[in-house]
């Protein structure tokens, strides 16, 4: 009976670790881009959707699409707004580098670049 009862813990512990997401910051590939957004909301900004389940590493209050944000650098937003609109238009997946921390204005997970895979 002991031995019965400890196998089915492990067994249950291993189930929770298989179907646990771990999520860390870098770079997040083989999106498909969905809807891109560009506003001027507190500088340039970029709000990307995307079909898979959404990157959350750095714990961000509201996680249902990705922000990238360079006040200092409007052709970073420029170019990155370029790539997935192309990436939505061709169907190519595109890679995200998800930063582990949140846009301070929207609480959402923030991105540093944008590339096509």
């Amino acid at each position: 009976m002991k031995m019965c009862v400890r196998q089915i813990a492990i067994s249950m512990l291993l189930a929770i670790g298989v179907t646990q997401t771990c999520w860390a910051a870098g770079w997040y590939t083989g999106l498909t881009a969905t809807t891109v957004i560009s506003t001027d909301a507190n500088g340039p900004v970029l709000e990307i959707i995307t079909s898979q389940p959404i990157n959350n590493s750095g714990g961000c209050s509201i996680a249902d699409l990705y922000v990238l944000r360079d006040a200092t650098n409007v052709s970073v937003v420029n170019t990155s707004l370029a790539i997935v609109m192309s990436a939505i238009t061709t169907g190519l997946p595109i890679r995200l580098y998800v930063t582990g921390t949140c846009d301070s204005y929207t609480g959402r997970p923030l991105v540093s670049a944008v590339g096509l895979n």
